[in-house]
């Protein structure tokens, strides 16, 4: 899987707490998981401590749901 940002820039807000993600192929279709309590949704997760940024945040909930 091969990630690429269509567009960013620097967030500086400390105040996240979470992120979503919209994964879109090259046939426009959209990644979406199934969940156990929620049904289906887009990848999306809580800031880890772990996580430098947002972005590295949001790659690894795309793994962690796509896997």
């Amino acid at each position: 899987m091969i990630f690429k940002l269509l567009k960013t820039k620097k967030i500086e807000n400390k105040k996240i707490t979470s992120v979503s993600v919209v994964v879109l192929n090259d046939s426009k279709e959209i990644l979406t998981v199934k969940l156990s309590k929620r049904g289906w949704d887009i990848p999306g997760g809580h800031v880890e401590d772990r996580d430098r940024d947002v972005f590295k945040t949001a790659k690894r909930e795309v793994m962690e749901d796509y896997y």
